[in-house]
């Protein structure tokens, strides 16, 4: 088996939306693509992630147990910078171990401070199923 690179396997212009969205337009974002990421841009600047954990995280910080979707913004939720990122040329193994360490379930992917993609556990567990097979993930 050849040495696998994040670049090969990672999703190439993951999904962004802004710091002031609503709750709701990402949820209805996550739903529509089948995915449980949403980058936080502003511009071209990562400002963080938001995941389904991040949604579950604020519903219980807060004393009703309730989030309003539409008035709570994504920086009001989303786990914010310093993220733990990954170079595109680093091996999806060391994308791996640092997922488990952390305990996150996605790495923006970075090259040269500018964001190129996103990694997450169902690109690595893509990789294992399949340990002969060329990246077959296309770009979302």
């Amino acid at each position: 088996m050849t040495r696998r690179l994040v670049r090969d396997w990672m999703t190439r212009d993951p999904i962004g939306l802004g710091p002031a969205e609503p709750l709701v337009r990402a949820l209805e974002v996550m739903a529509e693509r089948q995915i449980r990421h949403v980058l936080v841009l502003e511009g071209p600047r990562l400002l963080g992630i938001l995941s389904s954990r991040d949604v579950v995280r604020g519903a219980l910080a807060r004393p009703d147990r309730r989030l309003e979707l539409h008035e709570t913004t994504l920086a009001q939720v989303m786990t914010r910078q310093p993220l733990e990122v990954v170079a595109p040329d680093e091996s999806v193994a060391q994308a791996a171990a640092r997922m488990r360490e952390r305990r996150v379930s996605a790495l923006p992917v970075l090259e040269g401070g500018a964001l190129v993609g996103i990694i997450t556990t169902d690109d690595l567990l893509a990789t294992l199923a399949q340990p002969d097979a060329q990246p077959r993930r296309p770009d979302l």
